[in-house]
């Protein structure tokens, strides 16, 4: 990090990548050691598969094109894709490397759709990523998406020819590369925020990169308003999701423009969606993240309070302090009140969620996962509001009633057969105050499923967390991450 917050990202040779200065300034990593298990690709389709994958152009045109059939006026083609007139290159081929080609059908078929609550219309990581794939054989997204998926794959004892490290780095080389040289700062904004995802859900250790990632993203997006050309609406969403997330993990102040500042509108949701349209990175917590924001500021300012405190800055600490309370009891009025948008054709019934005509069709199961997942999210905000504004001890009602809607929300989100992205931030913060049999029953279930729905080592390491908050009551979550060494985000 230079003196002014900027990340140094400075071309550097392949040979030098681990061993100059330029290496650590890119936060490179050296690859790790251990051995993984040799059973390979167990997950894979056959050879035939991925020669239909990879060959087969009509593929690139149904991923490109694949929202032709809705309604010119659909509320949901403001998430169309918009590389649908592209095709792919005359000269394109595959990688010669079966590796590449497999880790690419990983992202494509699995890990493209455990990052998206929704994929109607489209999944954009899926259907905006890999056509740029297509276009370049030597790309740092192409290196972001290996990376990705080989540190996935890496989690479940899976030894692979090349590590994620490797690809990681390779796609810090070519980020530095593009910056250095003016090139599509589209394609490398998307190649960073890709690497924001590996940092934040499969890297093993903790990395000091994430807020410099988020800080090149925000550079970046400010680029491309400026120069009018920006097309791909989910990196707003994407960054604004990680920058709110990883403020709440950290208690970081978040680094983009506030929302209801929407005149260079950076990433967060402006207003109420259209009806019917269900955001696929933010489901039905849509409306809610500016709120989270605001706590996210109010951590901050509470990491600022204490440091007055000790300083024995009476004056600042003062005023911060009255500032605090200000906002907590706006947000807190903020939160209660909040409602899920509830889409079209659907009916809020006895606390659930449910189609008009009462199907129960794979849509719905989708639309009660948000559902549910959205209102763990309101509670487990409260929750985290009232213990870091207010000092609720544990076993204040406040606290345990919020922890018990969160983790029954979080509960709900897993038996409903929907998707389970992006559920660890509520069931790790109700998890951390949970102290009935029941509540650490339901916290235990939940991070089973998601361990094994999701396979990310973020979880992992926040379930290792919970457990040894557990067995001290008198050491927070805070405490135990520390001595073990790293910093989760919650993604």
């Amino acid at each position: 990090m230079s003196a002014n917050g900027d990340s140094l990202l400075n071309t550097v040779s392949t040979n030098d990548v681990y061993d100059s200065p330029a290496a650590h300034d890119l936060g490179m990593v050296t690859p790790e050691s251990e051995v993984y298990s040799t059973d390979m690709w167990a997950s894979f389709g056959n050879e035939g598969d991925l020669d239909t994958i990879w060959n087969d152009s009509d593929l690139f045109q149904y991923m490109s094109g694949q929202v032709d059939w809705l309604e010119a006026d659909s509320p949901l083609l403001q998430y169309a894709d918009p590389w649908q007139d592209l095709t792919p290159p005359c000269d394109w081929r595959p990688s010669r490397s079966t590796t590449h080609q497999e880790l690419l059908h990983h992202y494509s078929e699995v890990l493209s759709h455990l990052i998206v609550l929704s994929e109607e219309p489209i999944n954009p990581f899926r259907n905006c990523i890999m056509p740029i794939i297509y276009e370049s054989r030597d790309s740092p997204v192409l290196y972001a998406v290996l990376a990705f998926s080989a540190a996935h794959l890496e989690n479940t004892g899976k030894h692979l020819e090349e590590s994620s490290v490797d690809f990681y780095n390779r796609s810090l080389e070519g980020i530095s590369h593009s910056m250095s040289n003016g090139a599509d700062p589209q394609e490398t904004l998307i190649a960073i925020i890709l690497l924001v995802y590996f940092e934040a859900l499969v890297r093993c250790e903790s990395s000091p990169n994430m807020k410099s990632h988020l800080q090149d993203s925000s550079r970046l997006l400010r680029k491309i308003e400026a120069s009018k050309q920006f097309e791909f609406n989910f990196l707003h969403k994407a960054l604004g999701f990680y920058d709110v997330i990883h403020s709440l993990s950290t208690r970081a102040k978040p680094l983009l423009t506030p929302p209801g500042d929407f005149g260079n509108n950076r990433g967060y949701p402006k207003g109420n969606p259209q009806p019917g349209a269900v955001d696929p990175l933010l489901g039905l917590s849509e409306t809610l993240w500016p709120l989270l924001y605001r706590l996210g500021v109010l951590l901050s300012r509470l990491e600022e309070w204490k440091i007055a405190v000790e300083a024995g800055n009476a004056f600042d600490s003062d005023i911060l302090y009255i500032a605090i309370q200000t906002s907590a009891a706006t947000l807190k009025e903020a939160l209660e009140t909040w409602e899920p948008v509830v889409p079209q054709d659907y009916i809020l019934s006895d606390g659930n969620i449910s189609r008009q005509d009462g199907q129960i069709t794979p849509d719905c199961l989708t639309i009660r996962a948000m559902f549910h997942n959205a209102l763990a999210y309101q509670y487990a905000a409260l929750l985290q509001l009232h213990k870091a504004a207010y000092g609720r001890p544990r076993h204040h009602h406040c606290i345990q009633g919020n922890v018990h809607l969160a983790l029954s929300h979080c509960m709900e989100v897993t038996s409903s057969n929907g998707p389970v992205s992006a559920l660890l931030w509520p069931l790790f913060i109700a998890a951390s105050e949970a102290v009935t049999k029941e509540d650490r029953l339901m916290a235990t279930q939940t991070f089973s499923c998601l361990q094994q729905r999701q396979g990310m080592v973020n979880i992992d390491h926040a379930s290792d967390i919970i457990l040894k908050t557990w067995s001290d009551p008198f050491r927070s979550w805070e405490m135990v991450e520390q001595e073990m060494g790293f910093t989760i985000v919650f993604g």
